[in-house]
């Protein structure tokens, strides 16, 4: 799991209804900005994620709301 303020591969997939292939590629074309931990993951920040979800549904999500991607809303994100 990604610190508070970033997320994972899974995380963004999940986040974004996409593959974790479509967010290494996402990665790659620079679409989505990241950093690799000491063990070599990716790690992406918080906000661009969150803007990229904006971007594509119109939804915002905060992982520090208890780990529910639904945030307040109490909802899931479905893929």
């Amino acid at each position: 799991m990604g610190s508070p303020d970033t997320y994972t591969t899974a995380e963004v997939a999940k986040l974004l209804g996409v593959s974790t292939r479509r967010v290494r590629q996402m990665r790659a074309e620079g679409k989505l900005p990241f950093v690799l931990t000491e063990g070599g993951s990716a790690s992406y920040p918080q906000t661009a994620v969150l803007a990229l979800r904006r971007r594509k549904t119109g939804v915002e999500a905060r992982k520090s709301e208890g780990g529910n991607f639904g945030g307040s809303q109490g909802g899931s994100f479905v893929d």
